[in-house]
């Protein structure tokens, strides 16, 4: 077990161990595709009774066969393509545990076509007789797809709950929106390839992919909007390496990936807005050059398992950190970086247990310091630098029934409340 040694602390840093997905052996094996094949492959499965509807929408004339002896369709670009499963159709020897059959839909592009984007259909994700549901396809669980002109999967498979396996086969060249792509994708658990070198928009891309447990190796040096990533990934205890140098911006990427424990960006250089990035992650430690972040609102907000923070920040970039370690209960060290144009505390330090030195922050250009203290643990305030361009001290120090010494002096001129500063400050009370 590996440890740092920290102040005379002892830090764990044993990583989780990494999850694994096992593919039903009594499911159909995915047809082989290669590099350059212009072919998506569905695997869906059908119920005796129940809705077996299913709808989807290419850009390129297609044509597809939905794999249950049925006729062959054909369907111009940009048109929705559905049809309603029979259960005696589909294969009696395919019937699975689940007690569900399956078939295989082939969607090619017809001749003198190609397929360029994998979207959303137009019309609601269910037969016009049934009740109209807020979801995608209920009965797919794999596509395995290729082609080298598609640019954009953008809510392609939106909501697609029973989805459970993906893999995009060969290089994808031109493809540069992956926005949505498996946003609510609640049941799946495997990424097998994807080539996302070309990427720039991995916004929402696993958004709510509540199951999801592995990811391939890739490339996401192109990216230049990763907010909302992951968020709510609750199962995925690691992600391979991300290059975000295109990128400003990583607000909410990781946001309650519950069981992520290791900080999977190599770089963050370019980086200027980390709200809520690791929120209620599963992060031990933290270490990394932030030279060009201003905003750190909600950054690590509720890590509770969180030990120590080593990063260093641009001289005065910094301008935002409300909640950033609010209720970082284990942290146990923040090596100091410059707070000097931090203009918001509110509920920074809020709920820290163990750390009872923070003489090292600015706050001189602070103007609201509201709840920045709330339920810490610390002992002496004296350091504490309240100036002339403070204006909202209320319950700085609220329950921090530990505190015995109180700021040397506060510059209250421009403050507008000043409503329980000390509020369970037992020891004051005293």
């Amino acid at each position: 077990m590996a440890i740092i040694l920290s102040k005379q602390r002892v830090i764990s840093t044993t990583p989780t161990p990494r999850q694994t997905w096992t593919r039903p052996s009594d499911w159909l094996a995915m047809p082989a595709l290669s590099q350059g094949d212009e072919k998506v492959h569905m695997l869906v499965k059908v119920y005796e009774k129940g809705s077996n509807f299913i709808i989807f929408k290419f850009k390129g004339d297609y044509q597809v066969d939905w794999g249950d002896g049925t006729t062959v369709t054909t369907h111009t670009s940009n048109t929705d393509a559905e049809h309603d499963y029979d259960w005696a159709n589909a294969p009696s020897s395919s019937l699975t545990t689940g007690g569900y059959r399956q078939v295989m839909i082939t969607v090619t592009a017809q001749g003198g076509s190609t397929l360029t984007e994998f979207i959303r259909p137009s019309s609601p994700y269910a037969h016009s007789n049934d009740v109209y549901r807020n979801f995608g396809n209920a009965n797919v669980l794999s596509v395995k797809m290729a082609g080298t002109a598609f640019t954009s999967m953008y809510l392609g498979l939106w909501t697609w709950v029973a989805l459970e396996e993906f893999e995009y086969v060969g290089t994808a060249p031109n493809l540069t929106n992956l926005a949505q792509t498996f946003t609510s994708c609640v049941s799946l658990k495997k990424v097998i390839q994807l080539d996302t070198s070309s990427v720039t928009s991995f916004s929402n891309t696993f958004q709510h992919c509540v199951s999801l447990i592995e990811l391939p190796t890739w490339d996401t040096s192109s990216g230049t909007v990763f907010a909302y990533m992951f968020q709510n990934c609750y199962s995925l205890d690691y992600i391979p390496p991300m290059d975000v140098s295109s990128s400003t911006n990583l607000s909410y990427t990781f946001n309650y990936c519950k069981n992520l424990s290791a900080n999977p960006v190599t770089n963050y250089t370019g980086i200027t807005n980390m709200s809520a990035t690791f929120s209620n992650t599963n992060l031990r430690t933290f270490e990394a050059n932030l030279p060009n972040v201003t905003n750190m609102h909600l950054c690590f907000d509720s890590c509770s398992n969180l030990e120590v923070v080593n990063i260093t920040t641009g001289t005065g970039n910094l301008t935002t950190m409300t909640y950033t370690f609010r209720n970082c209960y284990q942290l146990k060290e923040i090596k100091a970086f410059d707070t000097s144009n931090v203009t918001s505390f509110l509920w920074c330090f809020s709920g820290i247990r163990v750390i009872r030195d923070y003489s090292w922050i600015d706050t001189s250009n602070t103007t609201n310091f509201e709840s920045m203290f709330e339920a810490n643990y610390l002992t002496d305030a004296s350091f504490l630098n309240v100036t002339s361009n403070a204006t909202n001290l209320t319950e700085v120090f609220k329950g921090c029934h530990k505190l015995e010494k109180t700021p040397a002096s506060f510059d209250c001129t421009n403050v507008t409340s000043l409503q329980g500063l000390f509020e369970q400050c037992y020891i004051l009370e005293d």
